[in-house]
């Protein structure tokens, strides 16, 4: 009994937070790099993987909203330049980028806004969820978009917590490459924005000092980043300006039709009236009670705790919660009577700081889901 104890005290002290966070990454590593050149390329990374050799040997290439934005393949191209083009060295980055969605819940874990369990749990989804292994050892522009829309995430949190210039870069930075992947980001920078305007208005998080000064400098960042990238670095400034736009004394000629963001925006909305995909609105419920079960249902519990959360409901459940808590310590009259009603009452509205993590989560799942379900994509 003794041994036994003493065996059960080893593992705990073995297997400590940072331990068992180190595991969890190892695990992901080996589910997204290992055996990465076994299955055949999917036509979708056979197209994606032609263009960037392409864009190596011939620098050719030009947007077209078809194929989504040119991050993709400028990092591909720069792989197959250093590596050699073959299929493994096709998939090397979002089996990356996939592994370092890891580091980046750690990262919240830091700012205290989630616990050291709950970071475990998110980590290890992250690491065998099927959804992030699937598309984490796939090119395609997914899993880069959910990298720099995390990171964009993180850094806003950083920002307004630390109050540091340099995490509204590294925001900006995750803006210009998240945009620089697909053409839905402007509605996700509508809804990750919207949720921290209204934070700000409820005076959940305030502005850093220089926040103006801020804004400016990151707008200009993404803008450069963007129309460098978009326009191939300058060798196909139409898609930013137009063809044929022209400036002289007499006037100034601009067709914003042949602008590659109004052909982004004339494209999907086609394909929207299409319904190339088609479904119902419910698409995804069925796909993730399929593939992400226990995801899935936490995150539907989470939901119904923040809507309920300051209601009625949520009254009787505290309430319930506290009755079991005391039958187990078994407190006396005169013990609740050291607690005064005003400790109670301020312990009511203290609001963890997760709190607002949690509200976040769950505006940018219900919003996003509603979004493509609208859009049928």
């Amino acid at each position: 009994m003794q041994q036994a104890a003493l065996f059960s005290q080893r593992l705990k002290t073995f297997f400590t937070f940072e331990r068992i966070f180190l595991i969890l990454l190892v695990i992901a590593f080996a589910l997204r790099f290992l055996l990465l050149d076994l299955k055949l390329l999917h036509h979708d990374e056979a197209i994606h993987s032609w263009f960037s050799y392409k864009l190596l040997t011939e620098s050719t290439w030009a947007y077209d909203p078809s194929y989504h934005g040119p991050f993709l393949y400028y990092v591909t191209a720069g792989r197959f330049s250093a590596f050699g083009a073959s299929d493994l060295v096709a998939r090397l980055l979002p089996s990356l980028f996939g592994l370092l969605l890891i580091p980046l819940v750690y990262a919240i874990y830091r700012l205290g806004y989630i616990s050291k369990n709950q970071t475990l749990l998110v980590a290890l989804f992250i690491a065998i969820s099927p959804d992030m292994v699937y598309f984490s050892r796939f090119l395609r522009h997914d899993i880069f978009m959910l990298f720099f829309t995390f990171l964009l995430v993180v850094a806003l949190f950083y920002y307004f917590e630390r109050k540091q210039s340099r995490f509204a870069i590294i925001a900006a930075i995750a803006t210009a490459g998240a945009l620089c992947c697909k053409e839905e980001m402007p509605v996700i920078l509508i809804i990750i924005g919207s949720f921290f305007l209204i934070s700000l208005w409820q005076k959940r998080i305030s502005l850093p000092a220089p926040w103006k000064k801020d804004l400016i400098i990151c707008i200009l960042l993404v803008i450069a980043l963007c129309c460098t990238l978009y326009t191939g670095f300058g060798g196909h400034p139409d898609t930013i300006i137009g063809k044929d736009t022209v400036i002289s004394p007499t006037g100034f000629h601009f067709d914003m039709k042949t602008t590659g963001w109004y052909k982004a925006v004339e494209h999907w909305t086609d394909m929207h009236n299409q319904q190339r995909l088609g479904g119902p609105w419910f698409y995804y419920i069925p796909l993730n009670l399929l593939y992400e079960l226990p995801i899935f249902i936490l995150a539907l519990i989470g939901t119904v705790q923040i809507l309920i959360s300051g209601t009625a409901l949520s009254s009787i459940y505290r309430r319930a919660k506290n009755v079991l808590r005391l039958r187990r310590s078994a407190l006396t009259v005169e013990d609740l009577a050291l607690v005064s009603s005003s400790q109670l009452k301020a312990a009511q509205a203290t609001t963890p700081k997760s709190d607002m993590f949690f509200r976040s989560c769950v505006w940018w799942m219900v919003l996003t889901m509603a979004f493509y379900a609208y859009v049928g994509e």
